[in-house]
């Protein structure tokens, strides 16, 4: 793999550039764990940079401090 016989497809599929643009788009347009599951793919291929992991950290901060923050949003409280 290292001396470039590996396959296109698998040298696609492993792309930093792809996959981060792929989160970002999440980040901007899906849900929270659409997003959390575009991190844990990056984590799962092991392709993830430092800034990647400090990004889904403050992702997973932000999503911790807003539970805290309205605890009634997953359900009515009347």
């Amino acid at each position: 793999a290292a001396d470039g016989n590996e396959p296109v497809q698998m040298k696609v599929h492993k792309s930093l550039r792809l996959w981060t643009f792929y989160v970002d788009l999440e980040e901007s347009l899906g849900t929270l764990e659409s997003t959390r599951s575009v991190y844990e793919r990056i984590l799962d291929l092991r392709i993830a940079t430092p800034q990647i992991i400090i990004n889904y950290a403050f992702l997973l901060d932000v999503d911790i401090f807003l539970m805290v923050l309205s605890p009634c949003s997953s359900h009515s409280c009347i």
